[in-house]
């Protein structure tokens, strides 16, 4: 008896860590799909005075906790009932942007406090604003062989043996090997695993959030991600940087929540290089072909980690385009801050400029866009399908419920566009209104004619 005790024993000590799902943990992917996020990078979007500093874009530039929770109002007058903030813990000297992890149960001072971070997620929830925080497991900073500087990852047991990535298509090294000289956690180890999946949990529950972006995916083994979806309950969003829907399908049959990169690129193609609409349709019955669900994936056409839409593309009209597909389409919208202001900065770090050079306007011919689009997508149930409606190289239709877009990668340029729509979701005798313009179409017994004024988009719904 007393040697099957041990053997037990022996054995429960070696098993894989396992975790029973706590219900209450952050939000499901389903629930996430009633959002619209707005992502912040917490250096860049306001100081706590709102003051104005001068912005060395390579370090940090004074942004805080408390600015943002200053701005909520700001971002619930845009349209958003989410934040994706930067992550939030200690970091290495200059790594304003906190992907550089030193402390993983220490706030960087340089946002705030943890009671101010507790105070701004308890302001965005008394405005129905959820919360999502950045994390990374794949690496933590620059910190060469010192690993005694890291917590709790202080032993070089903890992390690879150091190699550097030569090959981004061998995915062993993509796996294994440090991204930028970054020391690569062993992710296989169980106490690594152990320590990240409770590290994570304690993250959620002292800050109450609402779910997590998740970075480098790609980065990290497959079986990892199986043991830390089943450890962490909550949506996670994690980012395999990769237009290949079936690359990341091999990550979304594990973690449903992915950035749309393949969308991401398709919108490029069709509206930053005019190329035909019909990519649209072979993008979308790829993805429905895949088996992949696109409607937890986080759509975008900005982010820190690409150029702006306009550093690539300057007309207007073509990123209101973008953007009204990406908020009234069936995907997980997100607006990256700034672009509601026509920020149009290049690569990192020039994709990363400092809000407060805007003023945070109101007016802007974008933020109201931005803001009619949100409006109309929350006119639209979170389970309503896209169905597309008409398409060729110029034009491009759909509808979700009772809302109907209308696209065109003319540009501002390239004079109206009108098109007759016979295939929608309206009755004969029905009266339309578009949220951008404010015009009204009456709708027959043969459809209704679209007019794209100079390139600039359609939405329409009962008005």
């Amino acid at each position: 008896m007393f040697l099957q005790i041990v053997t037990a024993l022996i054995s429960s000590l070696l098993a894989e860590p396992e975790f029973v799902q706590i219900n209450g943990l952050g939000h499901s992917a389903q629930e996430w799909k009633s959002r619209i996020i707005y992502q912040i990078l917490t250096d860049r979007f306001a100081t706590n005075n709102n003051e104005a500093p001068n912005c060395n874009l390579y370090n940090y530039c004074g942004g805080t906790f408390k600015g943002i929770q200053n701005h909520l109002d700001y971002i619930k007058n845009l349209g958003m009932n989410a934040i994706w903030i930067s992550p939030v813990i200690a970091n290495t000297d200059g790594s304003y942007h906190g992907y550089h992890a030193t402390d993983f149960y220490s706030i960087n001072h340089h946002f705030g406090s943890a009671d101010d971070l507790k105070n701004l997620v308890r302001a965005c929830h008394e405005k129905d604003i959820w919360v999502m925080v950045d994390i990374v497991v794949n690496h933590v900073g620059d910190v060469g062989e010192n690993f005694g500087r890291v917590n709790p990852f202080n032993s070089a047991s903890h992390y690879h043996s150091r190699c550097d990535i030569k090959d981004y298509n061998n995915q062993h090294e993509v796996e294994y090997c440090r991204l930028a000289n970054l020391p690569d956690l062993d992710t296989e180890n169980d106490w690594v695993k152990n320590q990240l999946a409770e590290w994570t949990r304690w993250l959620i529950t002292t800050f109450d959030l609402d779910g997590l972006r998740v970075d480098t995916v790609k980065h990290v083994n497959k079986n990892f991600w199986r043991f830390f979806v089943g450890a962490v309950p909550t949506y996670l969003l994690g980012e395999v940087f990769d237009g290949r829907v079936d690359y990341i399908k091999g990550y979304t049959d594990i973690m449903p929540g992915q950035l749309h990169y393949p969308i991401y690129y398709t919108l490029l193609d069709v509206f930053r290089s005019k190329q035909s609409c019909y990519k649209i349709r072979d993008r979308l019955n790829e993805m429905k072909n895949s088996g992949i669900d696109h409607t937890v994936l986080g759509s975008f056409i900005s982010n820190h980690d690409n150029k702006r839409f306009l550093n690539m593309q300057s007309d207007w009209n073509l990123l209101k385009s973008c953007y009204a597909f990406i908020l009234i389409a069936d995907s997980i919208p997100i607006v990256y801050y700034g672009d509601e202001q026509g920020f149009s900065g290049g690569d990192d770090p020039n994709n990363r400029e400092p809000m407060w050079n805007s003023g945070w306007k109101q007016d802007h011919q974008l933020f109201k866009f931005i803001a009619a689009c949100a409006n109309a997508r929350k006119k639209i149930g979170v389970n309503d399908a896209l169905v597309e409606r008409y398409v060729d190289d110029q034009f491009y239709a759909f509808s979700r419920g009772q809302v109907f877009v209308a696209l065109t990668n003319k540009g501002s340029n390239g004079g109206d566009v009108s098109k007759r729509i016979t295939f929608h979701p309206f009755k004969a005798g029905d009266q339309l209104v578009d949220y951008i313009s404010g015009n009204r179409v009456s709708v027959g017994s043969d459809g209704f004619v679209c007019n794209l004024k100079s390139g600039c988009p359609v939405v329409l719904v009962h008005g």
